[in-house]
């Protein structure tokens, strides 16, 4: 079983090394400053969970193509953003 990488360090931004981990399936960055899902995440093609609860996320712009399991709890979103509609394999 795979254990999350957890990111909590009340960041705003994912550093740009992240597009190396190319095989990352999961990743916690809840509790942070967000104030989008960062569009580094697209460069995952193995994502298949996100937390991004906790932040101040207010638009999803990325394509998570691999994305099964998104949660967005506590954020400032107020409708269902179009970029989660472009995440096809996300399960309810």
């Amino acid at each position: 079983m795979h254990r999350p990488l957890r990111v909590r360090l009340y960041i705003h931004k994912v550093p740009a090394s992240f597009a190396h981990l190319s095989r990352l399936r999961s990743l916690l960055i809840s509790h942070n400053r967000f104030r989008h899902v960062p569009m580094q995440l697209s460069a995952l093609p193995a994502l298949e969970q996100l937390n991004a609860s906790n932040n101040e996320i207010s638009s999803v712009d990325c394509v998570l193509p691999a994305l099964r399991r998104l949660v967005l709890d506590d954020n400032l979103l107020t409708t269902i953003p179009p970029g989660v509609l472009r995440c096809t394999q996300l399960q309810v």
